[in-house]
């Protein structure tokens, strides 16, 4: 279409405009930029890495798409030792550009230090194939030889992990089973939670692992004090690399809980599973669960032994990295429950499809599972038959060395063919999780 004549004078001028004013506003913010990124660049020199990472983000801000900003910000969050934001910083980075493998060989680093050894070695494989740069191959070879002898990154021989929260939960249960244990009449309320994670790596061989860990758990509920719940457990694990792509390990807990300061549960869990990679960037694993269950009468739950018995699990889960920061899992178990009572005991098919992303140092996860239940028969021909959908959405930050704040929002729908055993139940709950 052609542009009326009158406009031609109109569209000269406008065009003037811009090209008079663009270049002095591009060029303050061109200057700004490399200032910050200058003066970053020095103070990581300086050791001081709280400023450095200041000023990255300053000049991040100035120009998201800098990859030489979101870099310098990994390695200033590495050398600070915060690996998972460092981690978060070198994703991003190789976003803007995924043929640097410098950044990959930092990236590399990291999640060797992190202790995902398949990540890393993805990333240092891409630096010995790609980087002309003869040192740079020489140094991702030494990480690829310590991957290969089963070396499992910069762990410290004890590790804890604290988390302190507050939840609000609209339908207090204990058992998802077996709702119509709580009292008739289903009450919401918030509690406070409080759980730590400790775990000891007493081995550390070439390619073999062994762990010993044990996990405290209590909640305190603010009106249904009936239903605060302590848990202990015992953890022992072992693992043996086969190879750089296949794994070989054994899991054993051991937990005891207590409701309302009664004896409430132990369980037994034994887990044997296989990992292989089969394809590059992913992994799959194999397994299988073999648990003892003993439940104990309480006067809040005085049939609660009847669901004591045994339950076996065979599944399989595969993970799958897409882009630079993303993972999905998709899973599938099978599981069949032998109770004492034959009308506690069942048989489940299990699905669930995960995903975590992180992006601009939050990281994201997300979850869905449908779980079908068919139970035995309560009486001749008449058996229970109960389905599960489960959703969760939660986001967390790091915001402090070591420290991170989380918000989850835990939602689930039961569905069955007996009314008593449906219900719905929705869990929001904010944590402050600190490792040390």
């Amino acid at each position: 279409m052609k542009i009326p004549e009158l406009l031609h004078p109109i569209l000269l001028a406008a065009l003037l405009a811009v090209l008079l004013s663009g270049p002095t506003y591009a060029g303050e913010t061109v200057k700004e930029f490399e200032i910050a990124v200058a003066k970053a660049a020095l103070a990581v020199e300086n050791s001081d890495y709280a400023e450095a990472v200041r000023l990255y983000k300053q000049a991040l801000d100035l120009n998201p798409n800098s990859k030489e900003a979101a870099a310098g910000l990994g390695i200033a969050f590495a050398r600070a030792g915060n690996l998972p934001e460092a981690k978060a910083a070198f994703y991003k980075a190789i976003y803007i550009d995924p043929a640097d493998v410098r950044i990959r060989y930092e990236l590399g680093v990291v999640m060797y230090r992190l202790g995902a050894l398949q990540d890393a070695k993805s990333y240092l494989t891409t630096v010995v194939e790609k980087a002309p740069d003869e040192e740079l191959r020489a140094a991702a070879k030494k990480y690829l030889a310590l991957i290969a002898g089963g070396g499992s990154g910069e762990k410290q021989k004890f590790a804890l992990t604290v988390s302190v929260g507050t939840q609000y939960d609209s339908n207090v249960i204990l058992e998802p089973e077996n709702p119509v244990a709580a009292p008739p009449e289903r009450k919401s309320d918030y509690r406070a939670v409080l759980s730590a994670d400790g775990v000891y790596h007493f081995l550390q061989s070439g390619s073999t692992t062994a762990d010993a860990g044990y996990s405290f758990y209590q909640s305190v509920h603010a009106r249904v004090h009936d239903f605060n719940v302590q848990q202990h457990a015992v953890k022992l694990a072992a693992a043996h690399s086969l190879s750089g792509t296949s794994q070989l390990g054994l899991k054993y807990s051991y937990t005891y809980s207590l409701v309302g300061s009664r004896r409430f549960s132990s369980v037994q869990e034994v887990i044997p599973y296989a990992t292989f990679e089969f394809f590059p960037k992913s992994t799959t694993e194999f397994h299988v669960l073999l648990d003892v269950n003993r439940f104990y009468n309480t006067p809040l739950f005085p049939a609660n032994s009847d669901q004591s018995g045994n339950d076996s699990t065979a599944g399989v889960i595969h993970t799958f990295r897409i882009g630079a920061a993303t993972v999905m899992s998709v899973a599938y178990d099978f599981d069949i429950n032998e109770a004492d009572k034959r009308y506690w005991s069942y048989k489940g098919n299990k699905g669930t499809l995960g995903l975590q992303s992180g992006l601009a140092g939050y990281t994201g996860t997300l979850s869905l599972s449908y779980y079908d239940q068919q139970f035995r028969a309560i009486d001749p021909g008449y058996k229970r038959h109960d389905s599960m959908q489960e959703y969760s959405i939660g986001v967390s930050r790091a915001v402090a060395r070591n420290v991170s704040l989380s918000l989850s929002d835990y939602y689930t729908i039961r569905d069955s063919n007996i009314p008593v055993y449906e219900y719905t139940r929705n869990i929001i709950g904010l944590f402050a999780v600190v490792h040390l």
